[in-house]
C-alpha cells in the first residue's frame, strides 16, 4: 500500500490470503505431530524421527497436490472463479505464490521437526533469514513490479525460511529432506502437474471452475497413487510409530 497505493494493495490482498490459507492447511495436524516428534527426539530415536517426518510430509503432499495444481496450472481460472474476471490480471502473481506454496509443501514438516529438536539458535536464524529476505525483496521489487513484486517477495521469504530449515535439519540433526518413498512421490507430483496441464488444455473452452476441478483431480489422483505404491507400512505403520513414541 505504501508503494503502489491502497487500491493496488486491496486487489492483491485476496490472492495473497488465498495462498496463505492453502499453505496453512498442513498446520492443522502440526500440533499433534510436534508432540510425537518431540517424544522421539527426546528418546534419541533419529531414525524414527526421520521416518515420521518423511511419512507425514509425503501424505501432506498428497493432500496438497490438488490445491497447488490449481494455483500453478489454472491460475487465471482460479482467480476468476473465486474473485471474478476482474482479478485475472493477478494471474502471474498467483503463479509465483503457488511456487512458494509448492516449495513449502515439498520440504514438508521441516519447521515442526526442527522445532522438536529445540535448537533455538537455528530457529532464530531461520526467522531472521526470512525477515531479511522479505524486507529486501519488498523494497526492491514492489515499487517496480507491484503485485507481482509483492508475490515474489512473499514466496522468496517462504523459500528462504524453508531452505534454511531443511539445511539445519540435515547438518545438525542428520535428517535429509527426502527418503526414497517421498522422493518417488515428489517425482510423481511433478508428472501430475504436467498431466493436469494437458488435461486442462483438452477441456479448453470449458467454464473456469471445470478447469480447476480437472487440475485438482488429476494431480491428487496421480500423486496419491504414487504415494500408495511406495508406502510399505501405510497408515497402520505410521500409527504404530506414533504410538511407540512414549515407550
Amino acid at each position: 500500500g505504501a508503494f503502489r497505493g491502497a487500491a493496488a494493495a486491496g486487489s492483491y490482498a485476496p490472492v495473497s490470503q488465498l495462498a496463505f490459507v492453502i499453505v496453512g492447511l498442513p498446520g492443522l495436524l502440526g500440533s499433534y505431530l510436534l508432540s510425537a516428534l518431540s517424544a522421539l527426539v527426546a528418546s534419541e530415536r533419529t531414525r524414527d524421527t526421520a521416518d515420521l517426518y518423511h511419512w507425514a510430509s509425503r501424505w501432506d503432499l498428497v493432500l496438497m497436490a490438488g490445491p497447488i495444481a490449481v494455483m500453478l496450472v489454472t491460475p487465471a481460472e482460479l482467480v476468476s472463479s473465486v474473485y471474478g474476471p476482474g482479478y485475472r490480471a493477478l494471474t502471474p502473481a498467483t503463479v509465483v505464490l503457488g511456487l512458494g506454496v509448492a516449495v513449502t509443501v515439498l520440504l514438508g514438516y521441516n519447521v515442526i521437526t526442527l522445532d522438536a529438536h529445540g535448537l533455538a539458535g537455528m530457529t532464530a536464524m531461520r526467522a531472521l533469514g526470512g525477515l531479511v529476505a522479505s524486507v529486501a525483496l519488498c523494497l526492491g521489487l514492489i515499487p517496480w513490479m507491484g503485485a507481482l513484486g509483492a508475490a515474489t517477495a512473499t514466496s522468496g521469504a517462504i523459500i528462504v525460511i524453508n531452505m534454511l530449515t531443511s539445511v539445519a535439519l540435515l547438518t545438525r540433526c542428520g535428517i535429509p529432506p527426502f527418503d526414497r518413498p517421498y522422493a518417488v512421490t515428489v517425482v510423481a507430483f511433478a508428472v501430475a502437474l504436467g498431466l493436469a496441464w494437458v488435461c486442462v488444455r483438452v477441456f479448453a473452452g470449458a467454464p473456469p471452475l471445470v478447469a480447476c476441478v480437472v487440475a485438482f483431480a488429476v494431480s491428487s489422483a496421480v500423486t496419491g497413487a504414487a504415494a500408495l505404491a511406495v508406502d510399505d507400512d501405510g497408515v497402520a505403520g505410521a500409527r504404530r510409530l506414533i504410538l511407540r513414541r512414549a515407550r
